[in-house]
């Protein structure tokens, strides 16, 4: 018989009526909250979660982190997620033991990050991410919204004789113009002083010439 990832990680179970760290050592645990309940005066709140057979009983800063996140109405919870794992680094009397984190939660808009006590008298930050359910969608990114090509002409031609006289630059004009919508590439580069207006005959073939006054365009 075939020894599966589940098979394993119940032969690694403590025995125990909570879940501990020791228990997701391979891996995060992606929990729903079931139920909350009143514990002992060691461990206040049980938390009861679909992906484990025992209750969670969170820490202090466990708790704190939860609070924090979903606020002080512990029924409110209920139907929620939380991403567990074990962190190494949690210290008990000194020592490297671990401790059950919570790495991301449902429910929380962005990411967020909660003060919480590292050692007495020491605090640090730690940081919860997003969890979307696989039911839920992640919030979708709309797309963007470009000028349509009429409407950006309308307004290139309203604005070309600024652009031609110096009055605006190429750069203000895209900047108004994308305060309502995005332009394309094309349209950023036809934002521009036109041709006939950047030549200066003057400048390029020296002094312009006057027309004869017995030529054939004479008056």
């Amino acid at each position: 018989m075939t020894l599966t990832a589940e098979d394993l990680q119940r032969a690694t179970q403590a025995k125990s009526d909570q879940l501990n760290s020791c228990d997701i050592l391979g891996g995060s645990l992606v929990a729903k909250i079931l139920d909350v309940k009143s514990g002992s005066s060691e461990q206040p709140v049980i938390i009861v979660i679909d992906s484990w057979p025992q209750p969670w009983k969170p820490s202090k800063t466990s708790l704190r982190v939860l609070c924090a996140c979903w606020g002080n109405d512990p029924q409110q919870w209920i139907g929620r997620y939380a991403v567990l794992f074990c962190d190494e680094t949690v210290k008990f009397g000194g020592e490297a033991i671990g401790g059950i984190r919570t790495s991301h939660l449902s429910h929380i808009s962005g990411t967020k990050r909660v003060a919480v006590n590292i050692t007495r008298g020491k605090k640090g930050i730690q940081t919860i991410e997003p969890y979307y359910p696989q039911e839920e969608a992640a919030p979708a990114v709309p797309d963007p919204v470009f000028w349509p090509d009429d409407a950006f002409a309308k307004q290139l031609s309203a604005a070309q004789a600024k652009l031609d006289s110096g009055e605006i630059t190429p750069e203000q004009v895209i900047a108004r113009l994308e305060k309502k919508a995005q332009l394309t590439v094309g349209q950023k580069a036809r934002i521009k002083v036109s041709e006939i207006a950047e030549l200066d005959p003057a400048d390029e073939f020296g002094e312009a010439p006057a027309w004869p006054d017995d030529g054939p365009l004479a008056e």
